[in-house]
């Protein structure tokens, strides 16, 4: 985290501070999605052109039909803004990877979208044939219900962490709470 500011002249038991720093629930997640995705376009797109003979295996993030350019787009937007930030030789800041977290969000979304085809996939083809119909609708309502969790989890970091990143003025037990790290002083 990057310090900006912190307290003065508040009443005693409140604190404000002002911080730059992700949100844990998107950071952690999109860099292992990140992850996937360069798995993901290695595995679909990368080796059955260096391999001629290459065969995919169904895979989780297996392209459905034709090959999907998703993950090299989503690769080649967060390698445009975060890459130069690396061969500078001064020392960086937080703020300068700010601009490669959408792509992370989105590297999360297709990841999920990915899961979810392949949940459905796999549900429609174990169940009876008259039974296909349901068995999808209950997967596309596991995957729902996954991605709302998903989006609550960030929401609630969010608004746990609003008031080191705002300056709002709290009480400290809420700053002490929240201080999930131990280096964010106020």
């Amino acid at each position: 985290p990057m310090y900006y500011a912190m307290d003065r002249y508040t009443p005693a038991g409140y604190a404000y501070c002002i911080w730059a720093f992700g949100n844990i629930a998107i950071w952690w997640p999109g860099f292992a999605a990140l992850l996937t995705v360069l798995y993901a376009w290695g595995k679909h797109q990368v080796l059955p052109v260096l391999c001629r003979g290459y065969r995919e295996n169904v895979s989780p993030l297996a392209p459905q039909g034709e090959r999907d350019a998703r993950p090299a787009l989503l690769l080649i937007c967060f390698g445009a803004q975060f890459l130069p930030w690396v061969l500078v030789p001064r020392g960086t800041y937080i703020y300068h990877y700010f601009p490669s977290v959408p792509f992370l969000i989105l590297c999360t979304a297709y990841v999920q979208e990915q899961l979810c085809n392949w949940y459905t996939a796999r549900a429609v083809s174990r169940t009876p044939p008259a039974w296909t119909a349901r068995a999808a609708q209950r997967a596309d309502r596991l995957g729902i219900a996954v991605v709302a969790v998903y989006l609550l989890l960030v929401a609630a970091v969010f608004i746990a962490l609003y008031p080191f990143a705002s300056g709002l003025l709290v009480q400290t037990s809420w700053l002490d709470a929240v201080n999930w790290f131990g280096r964010l002083y106020y």
